[in-house]
Order: structure tokens, then C-alpha cells, then sequence
């Protein structure tokens, strides 16, 4: 089971490789957010949240836990499997223009 104290999010790019996935928040934009560590978990929390099948690539940013901080952030690369699926309302693919 994810740890609470994780604070990870997800990078995930369109399949023409020129915009990624943000969602808007009251916050502002973000990146995708989970709780899940491993491939699968990661992989079944897109697919939850945003109706994405996915493949994790890799860890792109570990922040580990220590004696300053108890909690733990990473960000994963994944791939995208499902460029035509419609997303949430507040989602959004932005290039780097935006």
C-alpha cells in the first residue's frame, strides 16, 4: 500500500511528444498527483484518475525523506497509450509555449 507520506506525481506526454498533461487546480496548474510507488501502482492510479493506459519509464526526480523532511516526493516519465482519450474537465495538454 502507497505510504501517505508520498507526494509524487506523474509526467506524462502526449504521443506527439510536443505537450504533456497538466490539471488545473485551485492551486494552479499541476502535474498529475499519487500516492503509488511501484509501476503497477502508478501505472492503475492514471488509468483511476484520468482514464490513461500507461507505461512508467522511468524516475525523472527523488526527493528522499531524511531528518529535515519525512516526506518523500518523486516525479516519474510515462509513457502514453491512450492519446484520444477525453480528459477530466480541468485537464489540459500544454506545450511549451503555454
Amino acid at each position: 500500500m502507497p505510504d501517505q507520506h508520498n507526494d509524487n506525481y506523474s509526467i506524462i506526454a502526449h504521443t506527439d511528444g510536443l505537450r504533456v498533461l497538466l490539471l488545473h487546480t485551485d492551486a494552479g496548474w499541476t502535474l498529475p498527483r499519487h500516492a503509488a510507488e511501484t509501476a503497477t501502482e502508478i501505472n492503475a492510479a492514471m488509468k483511476e484518475q484520468l482514464g490513461l493506459t500507461t507505461t512508467v519509464l522511468y524516475c525523472a526526480y527523488d526527493r528522499y525523506a531524511d531528518d529535515e523532511r519525512e516526506d518523500q516526493q518523486r516525479v516519474y516519465a510515462l509513457e502514453n497509450h491512450t492519446p484520444d482519450v477525453p480528459l477530466p474537465d480541468k485537464g489540459r495538454w500544454i506545450d511549451l509555449g503555454e
